[in-house]
């Protein structure tokens, strides 16, 4: 397995091409990650580690988008890409 197999499509029909659908959620799930590694850092610099009472949440518009971009790579996914005979 290689990194760019990631991002291939999984069908006969469009495994030696780049997904998109696989790219934008994989760029959807980094960008959450960052904005919520990002929020973790600033509770940990503002409070001692024993006074944490619970871990950051992500904003309601971010999980809207993620719930979007799940959404239409599942729709992408639903479709066939290898041709039938």
């Amino acid at each position: 397995a290689r990194l760019k197999d990631m991002f291939e499509g999984d069908e006969l029909g469009n495994s030696d091409i780049v997904d998109i659908a696989k790219v934008q959620m994989f760029y959807f799930t980094m960008i959450a990650a960052a904005i919520w590694i990002i929020a973790f850092v600033k509770v940990l610099a503002t409070e001692k580690p024993n006074d944490i009472a619970e871990l950051p949440c992500l904003s309601e518009g971010l999980v809207v988008l993620m719930g979007i971009s799940n959404a239409g790579y599942l729709g992408h996914k639903a479709t066939s890409k290898t041709p039938t005979t």
